[in-house]
């Protein structure tokens, strides 16, 4: 597989592997940062992922947002993470 590319308009949803609930730009691949490009950084939990598919996901594409995003602490124990 190629490189992802911000140019091709699509909503990135990034897993943190450690755990990390807030944006960890190590886990960001360097173009997205160099474009400010809006993605989403959950933890690596199947809840948050799910959450983040169904909500980020589908309101990418009308939404005016840069850089990266994390959900606040509220989503989180919403899910009972």
């Amino acid at each position: 597989m190629g490189e992802s590319h911000p140019e091709f308009n699509l909503p990135v949803v990034i897993a943190n592997l450690d755990g990390d609930r807030y944006v960890d730009q190590n886990f960001i691949p360097a173009p997205f940062l160099t474009a400010d490009y809006y993605t989403m950084s959950v933890s690596f939990q199947p809840n948050i992922i799910k959450y983040a598919l169904d909500n980020y996901a589908p309101a990418f594409a009308s939404s005016d947002n840069t850089g990266p995003h994390q959900y606040k602490p509220f989503v989180y124990e919403n899910l009972g993470l």
